[in-house]
């Protein structure tokens, strides 16, 4: 085994946890260097505790910079290598002191650095390596009694163990004594640092890119983002499987202080898969480092869907012909949520262990068989029958009294305790002696679904949308017992486990608080030796979440979601000079910027004065501040102004001679004296969402339809618009941000053929290809405002480049995020739409095709979008569809994009003499579909069209789109109905027998319909019959049961249908509608008897 250096600091002898959970957000993605090497560029970003002790724990350090030459510095963070300030003579420094806070609000902080190192603990790591099980510890087991051999072990789901990262080897030498120490690799629950799963690591520098002071739950951050390169053995780890890098650490939120209520304490793991053969990037993933989240019934409806919503926002950045590539949203797996917890027993004992009495305090239970150890010895000191005594042993432990062991003795909520630590008094500094709680509820026997890291429970993301649905129920203190108002796949598997209307057992609401979730984005590998292992329909099945790894690269973006009731705000007319409830947002009680400098705390954000503060009235997370009215002080009694008072008695009482109820209702008055002026309801307002100003007067690009807005833009000119965001509550905090805008460096073109292209050199602070979101400012109090532009030129003094040189990719999606602080965010995501001046359109009748000179020539005969076309076997049906961008922009072709062309149909191109080109490729182009069906065809045929430049030299393609102001690729889809039979009637026939349209034999599962048109002559005088149905027997003779007649009238030119029904048993039935019909004209009729019954039914 591996035997560390024996230090005075005893309790270090083992890695534990630290007093505070760092981490709050963190993705790690990838993109090649070129498209030919195995050299990729990592980019990190991630968001940290602000006020964690920075260079004092598990060898961090840290730089005011620069970047080229760093002076390091730490507080001892390490203790026995050479890249520590310990041993290190020269460029870095160590002092007891050497800690940094970022807590000095005047010093900006941007550009400071600071370095992650790999390690296990404040040590290197153990044989230079981590576990490959997450489950393994690292040390050698101990022998079992009678022998040396090896051991087998198995992970908490009962699977073996692989030894040193080789499945075929899961026995493991023993030791004769078990010192616990690391032996022959770095467990997952003690080992951080980058990891590229080529058997290499390598410590990671990031750079400071902003810092807030905010004190609140969820501020207090330090924002940090980096990049560098690595050079893999090969372009992905074998045939069928890509790299797996990650950056892995620890210190997440403990549940007791840092109110995580999943994977306390645990792991994080940022991961993403390397394929480069496909000559690919990872996709990009961007969130806020915490999503605020309200409660939503099962019966309610939130911004996506059901329940509780949010939706994940990520872009793959490769620019291929047609726009951007697909992503795929999965839930992450338990390894992806980092996979161990430091389960402790009891929570706080082991932050950090030095504050536990005694010299040999325990590890924190990581594994299942330390847990159940450590929580059967709490059970033996704290739940005993006869009681505990005072004082705690030598090593902090109770000391039970005599009696029997039972979980009925210390029950949750009890006075029962395991250990007492030591601790600081926060306020005098002194010493101070905590007892630490324990009870079998608390800490039930070891399961995997609590004990091991995942997901939020009854959480699922949809995996084109990313639209997260999750059952948090009502409201911290209420069972949720209502039907689902919509239908749920609840376990992401395609099943529905759920149905609109359901109504299961009754629900529990989860605890408020802070979820840890970790989402993996996938898109395609494009993978050219797929197909070689997998069918085409595997291979392109990549949202799976049991899709091959080798079809697929990834990243994984982790973050974290605050579960919390809806607040309310006292109104902005109230006395609110004193915060009110204490929230995860802001602890002192208010809510909304500062409308002037000389209010506590008040500072002018986006450089001019906010809509004031106000004191929150609701939102708390005790039964007490779900709603408090209390704290809403009126300033003016009788309901006057928006934040409404009453007078009241010394019994509550409504009082005074202008006496009103809560409701500000005219009462009665109670005659007694005025005792006090109590808010009434009105003031006390629920907080209402922040919400779009949509397109007007040029402000944020409207959705369509309820999805995303479009905005059409001209290749070689700069994209811009505004984006305007508006908050209803008079108090309020809006901000505005981008969810992965695109960077000049990182848009690479990376046609499936040929080499990557960079548009930009990474480090360029000016490349005109970065999209800008510019800086906030305010539209009155209660609207903020952002402009977005994508220039088309790569420096600022360049000119506009050429449209058929602009590199932009085509079709863009950008989203953007408008938070008000406390409800999820409003997402609005655009499609940026390139097009030449010389946009492509199909030629029709449209008015607006001939509004302006350029567009003359474009008026033609392609029918519009949604055409019915009817047509009997033998006939021939002609459409001709024609396309125009602009003479000499061709080529251009029509296709059929969706259905099929029917057997015998043909699609020719046509030679029109009007245009530049071959008769297959001209602008305009002109083609004619045309089909004879026959019997046997008789069915309803759909095909759609679409109309494309696609010319040879390597630009992207033009679709053919629609005028209106946010365009659309406009496909014409038609449809074909081929009928059987048709009848007319002339000279003397009485009537004529159609074609037989339906089986000799009919079930009486069948019904039928039968439709015609009809028109009776001018002069017509008498009643005939339209339609009968019946049955001839097999002597010969009809039964005619129901019949549609054409009615005479009293004038002879009026008419009337009536319908006649004799299946009922020799009764004969009928009804005649209003005389509604003319001679001369063409009518439509249709008669139909329902399935499994006599009932007749006109149209």
């Amino acid at each position: 085994m591996n035997v560390l250096a024996v230090l005075s600091f005893v309790l270090l002898l083992q890695p534990v946890v630290v007093s505070a959970g760092h981490f709050r957000y963190g993705t790690l993605s990838w993109r090649p260097t070129s498209a030919s090497s195995s050299r990729v560029k990592f980019y990190m970003n991630v968001a940290l505790q602000r006020d964690y002790d920075w260079g004092k724990y598990f060898r961090t350090q840290w730089s005011t910079g620069p970047t080229s030459k760093p002076v390091w510095q730490d507080a001892g963070s390490c203790y026995n290598d050479g890249s520590c300030c310990r041993i290190a003579s020269t460029g870095c420094t160590s002092t007891p002191a050497a800690i940094q806070n970022f807590n000095v609000k005047s010093t900006s902080y941007v550009g400071y650095l600071i370095k992650f190192a790999v390690g296990n603990g404040y040590y290197p790591l153990t044989n230079g390596t981590i576990c490959d099980s997450p489950y393994d510890t690292g040390d050698h087991p101990k022998c079992e009694p009678g022998g040396a051999a090896a051991v087998e072990r198995f992970d908490p789901y009962g699977a073996k163990i692989p030894f040193n990262a080789d499945p075929a080897t899961t026995a493991v030498p023993c030791e004769a004594a078990n010192d616990n120490d690391t032996d022959y690799c770095s467990p997952w629950s003690s080992t951080y640092g980058m990891f590229y799963g080529d058997g290499t690591h390598e410590d990671v520098t990031l750079t400071v890119t902003g810092v807030e002071h905010d004190a609140s739950l969820d501020g207090n951050l330090v924002f940090a983002s980096g990049s560098w390169e690595h050079t893999f053995p090969g372009q992905k780890k074998s045939a069928q499987e890509p790299w797996t890098a990650f950056f892995i650490g620890g210190e997440r939120l403990g549940r007791v202080v840092g109110k995580l209520q999943n994977n306390a304490l645990g792991r994080f793991r940022l991961e993403t898969r390397v394929n480069v053969i496909g000559q690919n990037q990872a996709p990009t993933a961007v969130s806020p480092a915490v999503v605020p989240i309200t409660y939503t019934s099962r019966a309610s409806r939130s911004e996506y869907g059901i329940m509780s919503t949010l939706q994940v926002a990520a872009h793959d950045m490769d620019t291929a012909v047609g726009g951007q590539d697909q992503v795929y949203f999965v839930m992450g797996t338990s390894a992806q949520h980092g996979a161990v917890l430091a389960n402790q027993v009891p929570e706080g004992a082991y932050l950090p262990a030095s504050k536990a009495m005694g010299t040999n305090p325990p590890t924190s239970p990581w594994h299942k068989a330390e847990y159940e150890a450590e929580r059967n010895k709490c059970m033996q000191v704290a739940c005993a029958a006869g009681g505990q005594e005072v004082e705690p042993d030598t090593d902090g432990y109770s000391r039970p009294k005599d009696g029997v062991v039972s979980c009925d003795s210390c029950p949750a909520g009890g006075n029962r305790w395991c250990r007492q630590i030591t601790e600081l008094n926060a306020v005098n500094g002194n010493l101070s002696y905590r007892m630490l709680p324990f009870s079998c509820a608390d800490y039930p026997q070891w399961d995997n679904s609590r004990n091991l890291a995942g997901p939020p429970p009854r959480m699922s993301i949809d995996v084109s949308t990313g639209v997260i649905t999750w059952e948090t129920g009502i409201g911290p203190f209420q069972v949720d017992n209502g039907a689902y108002a919509d239908n749920w796949d609840a376990n992401n598997d395609g099943v529905l486990d759920v149905t609109n209307g359901t109504v299961p057992a009754a629900m529990q609401p989860l605890a408020p608080g802070f979820y840890s979730v970790v989402i993996e984005i996938r898109s395609a590998s494009n993978d050219p030796d797929c197909t070689l292992f997998h069918s085409a329909a595997v291979c392109a099945n990549i949202g799976s979440p049991s899709a091959p790894a080798m079809t697929y690269v990834s990243t994984t973006v982790d973050f974290l979601v605050y579960l919390h009731p809806t607040p309310a705000f006292c109104s902005a007319a109230c006395l609110n000079t004193k915060g009110g409830i204490a929230t995860f947002h802001d602890g002192a009680g208010f809510y909304g910027d500062a409308a002037s400098t000389v209010e506590e705390y008040a500072e002018h954000r986006y450089g001019a004065p906010g809509s004031g503060r106000c004191a929150i009235c609701g939102g708390g997370e005790t039964a007490a501040t779900l709603l408090d009215r209390s704290q809403c002080v009126p300033t003016s009694p009788d309901c006057v102004g928006t934040c409404p008072g009453i007078f009241v008695d010394d019994d509550g009482r409504p009082s005074g001679s202008n006496a009103k109820d809560l409701n500000c209702n005219t009462v009665v008055p109670s005659g007694s004296p005025n005792l006090a002026l109590v808010p009434a309801i009105a003031s006390c307002v629920v907080n209402r969402r922040a919400v779009w100003v949509d397109q007007v007067d040029g402000s944020t690009p409207m959705a369509v339809n309820g999805g995303r807005a479009v905005v059409k833009g001209v290749l070689g000119q700069p994209v811009t618009f505004d984006l305007i965001l508006e908050d209803p509550d008079e108090c309020n905090e809006l901000q505005i941000d981008a969810d992965g805008l695109f960077k000049g460096h990182m848009m690479l073109a990376l046609p499936r053929n040929g080499s990557g292209i960079t548009v930009c050199s990474e480090g360029v602070t000016d490349c005109g290809w970065d999209m800008i979101l510019g800086q906030t400012v305010r539209v009155g109090s209660q609207r903020v405002k952002r402009t977005f532009t994508w220039a088309a030129k790569e420096m600022p003094t360049d000119a506009n480049t050429h449209p058929d040189k602009d590199p932009r990719p085509r079709n863009t999606e950008v989203c953007f995020r408008g938070s008000d602080g406390y409800l999820s965010p409003a997402r609005r995501c655009v499609n940026i739409v390139l097009l030449r001046d010389e946009v492509l359109h199909w030629r029709d009748q449209r008015p607006e095709l001939a509004e302006t000179v350029a567009r003359v020539g474009f008026s033609g005969t392609t029918p519009a979008n949604g055409t019915i076309f009817y047509v009997t076997p033998g006939n021939t049906l002609e459409v001709n569809l024609s396309a125009k961008q602009g003479i000499g922009m061709g080529p251009i072709t029509v296709l059929a994009s969706q259905g099929v062309i029917p057997p015998g149909a043909t699609l020719t191109d046509n030679v029109s003499n009007e245009g530049v080109g071959t008769a297959a490729f001209e602008d305009p182009q002109s083609v004619t579909f045309m089909w004879t069906p026959v019997h046997g065809q008789e069915c309803t045929y759909q095909v759609c069209f679409l109309a494309k430049n696609t010319r040879a030299d390597g630009f992207p393609i033009d679709y053919a789109y629609t005028i209106e102001t946010n365009p659309r690729i406009d496909e014409r889809c038609y449809t074909i109905v081929v009928a059987r039979s048709a009848l007319a009637l002339s000279g003397a026939a009485a009537w004529m027998d159609a074609h037989s349209s339906v089986p000799a034999t009919m079930q009486a599962l069948c019904g039928a319909t039968v439709a015609m048109w009809f028109r009776a002559g001018a002069g017509a005088s008498t009643s005939m019959p339209l339609i009968t149905l019946g049955y001839i027997a097999a002597d010969g003779s009809v039964t005619a049961w129901q019949q549609l007649t054409w009615h005479t009238a009293t004038d002879g030119k009026r008419w009337a249908l009536r319908l006649t029904d004799a299946s009922g048993g020799g009764e004969i039935a009928s009804a005649t509608t209003v005389e509604m019909a003319c001679t001369g004209e063409w009518h439509f009729a249709a008669l139909t008897v329902e399935a499994s019954t006599k009932n007749a039914v006109t149209y």
